[in-house]
């Protein structure tokens, strides 16, 4: 049922607030960005109350994690979008490894990026993630490789 009760506190890690969260592992964990300095990286197990694994998400002057996404399939894979800022994640137990956006031979640039998100790709029998851009273009993943680029596809950024 429902409760306007705290179901989790989540302390000692994120001490400046939380800028962005989504569920992951099947909807038994909860990926929060914090409001620090390092756009920190919590990995909450939300049903037990207890923290699972943490990162530093962002550390370069100018950037800035805004949305984070997971894959609600259980896969362990999550992305970190923002302000020049797109990164893969994969979560191993209780360690989280990273990787930039590689954009390879792709026309994207390296702009602000939002709202990620997992979709299955029938053509390639895998998963993707999508990501929407400042300039109105989708960006489609595979893991961290760029593999196509929509261009245009709004009047506006595509949150």
């Amino acid at each position: 049922g429902y409760t306007t009760q705290p179901v989790i506190e989540m302390k000692g890690v994120l001490e400046k607030g939380v800028s962005a969260m989504c569920f992951c592992g099947k909807g038994s964990l909860l990926a929060c960005v914090g409001a620090d300095k390092k756009n920190t990286i919590a990995i909450y197990d939300w049903k037990k109350g207890g923290i699972v694994t943490q990162s530093a998400g962002e550390v370069e002057d100018g950037r800035r994690i805004l949305s984070i996404g997971c894959d609600l399939l259980g896969g362990g894979e999550l992305v970190t979008c923002g302000v020049t800022h797109v990164k893969f994640w994969t979560l191993l137990g209780r360690k989280m490894l990273s990787q930039p956006g590689n954009f390879g031979t792709q026309p994207g640039v390296m702009q602000v990026f939002f709202a990620p998100e997992f979709a299955s790709a029938a053509l390639e029998n895998s998963r993707v993630a999508i990501t929407g851009t400042q300039d109105g273009s989708i960006y489609i993943w595979q893991k961290e490789n760029l593999k196509k680029v929509l261009k245009g596809v709004h009047a506006g950024e595509v949150l």
